[in-house]
């Protein structure tokens, strides 16, 4: 993660994770969600093209999502996912 980082502005999501599927669906769900919530956000603002999301989920069906968002602000981000993901909290990476 952190060689991924390097160089950019990036934050950690945490998000739940449920599903009454199961896990594997729950993340499947999540994944799909990213990736619409940032398309949806590029056809009003071009700059959330580069964002990009990477992340793992536990058996506490909780998710770490890394993202990368060069040039928008950490609040903006969180703004845009916390509508989708009313329990999400994000942290900053920085030291």
């Amino acid at each position: 993660m952190r060689q991924w980082t390097a160089g950019t502005t990036s934050s950690l999501a945490i998000i739940p994770a449920h599903s009454p599927e199961g896990l594997h669906n729950a993340v499947r769900r999540l994944r799909r969600g990213l990736r619409d919530v940032r398309d949806r956000m590029v056809r009003h603002r071009n700059r959330w093209r580069d964002v990009c999301f990477a992340g793992i989920a536990d058996g506490d069906h909780v998710a770490l999502v890394l993202v990368t968002h060069e040039g928008i602000d950490r609040h903006e981000v969180e703004d845009v996912l916390h509508r989708r993901w009313p329990d999400l909290v994000m942290k900053s990476l920085e030291r």
